[in-house]
């Protein structure tokens, strides 16, 4: 079955608004979403990235590898990275259509595997 690369973007901004609490109840349903799709035998990796800003590699014109940030306000920044498998985009989108980064301001960009061996 194809996997899907899952990168949840953006919706940093409601955290900022949160009570511990709130962020804690947030964090929960991300974990209980995750732990679903786990569940269902859908997940089959995952992890959240820190949250320490983005760092960018550039190549300079004399062939070094320059490295830019962090740019930790940055609206498209891919807090998380799954893997899931399923049948199609269209499946998979099914899938994720509970995604709490909905909720919270985010997006999901959703690219599928193209396994090179």
């Amino acid at each position: 079955m194809p996997q899907f690369v899952v990168m949840l973007k953006g919706g940093y901004e409601s955290f900022k608004q949160m009570s511990p609490e709130e962020t804690q109840q947030s964090i929960q349903r991300y974990r209980d979403w995750t732990q679903t799709l786990v569940e269902k035998g859908i997940m089959a990796d995952g992890d959240k990235l820190k949250d320490d800003g983005v760092r960018y590699l550039n190549s300079s014109k004399a062939g070094e590898v320059v490295l830019d940030g962090p740019f930790p306000e940055t609206k498209e920044t891919i807090g998380g990275i799954l893997t899931i498998e399923a049948a199609d985009y269209g499946e998979a989108a099914t899938l994720l259509a509970e995604c709490p980064i909905f909720s919270d301001g985010g997006n999901i960009e959703l690219r599928e595997v193209d396994v090179l061996h």
